[in-house]
């Protein structure tokens, strides 16, 4: 068993990353048996799944469940490797496998039960309801690996039910929209132009192809949605989605073709995106005091609002377009 980690970095045992140049390095057996240093770079899905295949197949009965959590990363990897999930989704599932460490990292999986999941339920769902579903999901998923390796008879996480949410309602108006296109960097405008046009996910609009475009419109397949649905939603040109590209065109070259990009020619990053937004929503609040913070992805939200078809943003069922993202209230006729 590695020793303690001094810093937590939501990475596997025996996983590290230099502090000076940011390289991903894992610890493996040497002859004699040593551990010796093996460097990756900045590939880190090559090292989890390294990791799965060296490290991932040696649990043994007892072990906590920072073992199954470790093993757990190491499946989202090759998930990562086989396309199933985009790169920031597996970056999200590491700061919330990162968060269940904290709490549960040393404690032997056959002495997690029911109550005491209980109790951490409701401390983690009293501060965020939201962040405790997440993260339940990704303790259910790992408990499920640990359960497939013979490491527990059965998943205690199974019973635990999920926090009560309420939906967002925050409606971005046009007027509030305009205002933040006011103070927002040309890409920022794109995506938000494109956004209420279409309804698309930030992280589809940040990996969208310039080829996806064509004299039609735009064809896409959602990273969210396309492993249920398996069907494209075709997008005809509209002005706004023309507004949009006129906002991206750029003479810099794209890497890999991407629809925006940076003045180096790379995509932006989610992160690096989030960032932008973040600048221009502060100028704009600072601006406009009467202004409400809103998200990216209500933009999302007044896309379905304002759009007369419920299948623009992809969804299998009207339900679930009624009860997330319609956030116009509704027009009843007095009785009298």
């Amino acid at each position: 068993m590695a020793r303690p980690r001094k810093q937590r970095s939501g990475l596997p045992s025996y996983c590290y990353r230099d502090r000076r140049n940011g390289a991903y390095y894992m610890m493996v057996p040497a002859p004699g048996g040593k551990l010796t240093r093996r460097t990756y770079g900045a590939d880190l899905h090559r090292m989890l799944d390294e990791w799965a295949r060296t490290w991932g197949a040696t649990v043994i009965q007892g072990d906590t469940v920072a073992v199954a959590l470790d093993a757990y990363l190491g499946q989202i990897a090759q998930r990562r490797h086989r396309g199933e999930i985009q790169e920031s989704t597996e970056k999200d599932y590491r700061k919330h496998v990162d968060k269940l460490r904290q709490v549960f990292g040393a404690v032997r999986l056959v002495d997690v039960d029911v109550p005491m999941l209980v109790r951490w339920r409701d401390v983690r769902a009293a501060q965020s309801p939201t962040q405790f579903n997440l993260e339940r999901t990704n303790l259910l998923e790992a408990f499920k690996v640990a359960v497939e390796r013979g490491m527990v008879p059965s998943n205690p996480v199974a019973q635990l039910g999920r926090a009560v949410t309420r939906p967002r309602d925050r409606y971005a108006s046009d007027e509030d929209v305009n205002i933040l296109l006011q103070y927002a960097s040309r890409p920022v405008q794109a995506a938000i132009m494109l956004a209420v046009s279409t309804g698309l996910r930030q992280g589809d609009i940040l990996t969208l192809k310039l080829a996806d475009f064509d004299d039609t419109g735009l064809t896409i397949k959602p990273n969210k949605t396309k492993g249920k649905t398996r069907k494209a939603l075709h997008f005809p040109w509209s002005p706004g989605m023309r507004l949009a590209c006129e906002l991206a065109a750029t003479k810099v070259a794209g890497i890999g073709g991407h629809w925006l990009r940076r003045r180096d020619g790379q995509p932006y990053t989610s992160d690096g995106f989030r960032t932008l937004w973040h600048k221009a929503m502060t100028k704009a609040l600072a601006a406009h005091s009467h202004l409400a913070r809103f998200t990216f992805h209500d933009l999302r939200a007044k896309a379905g609002t304002d759009g007369e078809d419920w299948q623009l943003l992809g969804h299998l069922d009207q339900k679930t377009h009624s009860r997330v993202y319609d956030r116009k209230p509704k027009v009843v006729k007095p009785a009298r």
